[in-house]
């Protein structure tokens, strides 16, 4: 891996399972398939992603927002940012800050996103133009 992992917790979620705590420390807990399809709900407008009040500062923005967990990362991203994320399709820019911060992790892998450009390879959702 070129981009060895940083900024990691000590107690890694198992394989297929996701968090999101909220500002006020409640967690949702989501198999990836689950949260997927949760995600879809929210960004088409049919039923909102219950994930509470945002909280801690976005490591992308700044803006408030909710604890994304995956195995040993855990990464604050607004809720968009969160969608984004989910569906494969950050913009390069953010994937670029997330391998900064965090180093390389499943998400944001060579499997979905080029290394070079930060191109989002298969997303599942329109990419942001910024």
């Amino acid at each position: 891996m070129s981009h060895p992992p940083r900024n990691r917790t000590d107690s890694p979620l198992p394989d297929q399972r996701v968090e999101i705590e909220d500002r006020q420390g409640r967690i949702k807990d989501y198999g990836t398939d689950a949260l997927l399809v949760a995600a879809a709900g929210d960004y088409g407008g049919i039923k909102p992603l219950d994930i509470g009040e945002p909280g801690p500062a976005s490591a992308l923005c700044g803006e408030p927002g909710y604890l994304y967990r995956a195995g040993d990362v855990q990464i604050p991203l607004t809720r968009n940012e969160l969608l984004r994320l989910v569906f494969g399709a950050l913009t390069a820019d953010e994937y670029f800050k997330l391998r900064e911060i965090y180093g390389e992790f499943p998400q944001i892998s060579p499997q979905y996103y080029e290394p070079e450009t930060g191109r989002a390879i298969q997303p599942k959702v329109r990419v942001p133009a910024h």
